[in-house]
């Protein structure tokens, strides 16, 4: 996970940060995750991982702005595709795909988009993942009683 999620982008960065330095512009776009902001049980691998891109995308971000540099991080939400089916499937509740409505990749298309328009530091896709990461600075111990209702009392469930 860490080999794709934190030092694969670290790489691209690294990359093409001098020439967009020669040229006085350029923007990074960094897919993280609200698992980034906001650890779910049983998912801590995946989440430190976006946990240290959102920390890179922030650092970055500061590092190369007088460069003409913008960085921009997005938290995209569960989007319409195989991941949550393939990778989570023994973690998920299987209520979830209900309680969190997959969202068309077209819709996070378009989110980045008007991002990069607005040079906006953060852009969430959703305004769940935004409210939760909100609540999260206010009130950590509601978010950590969501989670365990959430994901612990129905992995009890399944047994």
């Amino acid at each position: 996970l860490f080999e794709v999620n934190v030092f694969g982008a670290l790489n691209c960065i690294r990359a093409v940060a001098p020439y967009m330095k020669q040229q006085r512009r350029g923007q990074i776009i960094n897919v993280s995750s609200v698992a980034g902001k906001i650890a779910a049980p049983y998912e801590g691998a995946y989440a430190a991982t976006k946990f240290a891109l959102t920390a890179i995308s922030d650092a970055v971000r500061l590092e190369l702005r007088d460069h003409g540099i913008t960085v921009i991080t997005v938290y995209p939400g569960p989007i319409d595709t195989p991941f949550r089916d393939n990778a989570l499937k023994e973690i998920e509740p299987p209520s979830a795909s209900r309680v969190l409505r997959r969202i068309p990749p077209v819709r996070v298309a378009e989110a980045i988009v008007r991002a990069v328009r607005d040079e906006r530091a953060e852009v969430y896709v959703t305004w769940f993942d935004r409210g939760a990461v909100i609540l999260k600075g206010i009130s950590p111990r509601f978010i950590d009683w969501g989670m365990r209702r959430f994901y612990l009392r129905r992995r009890a469930k399944r047994g």
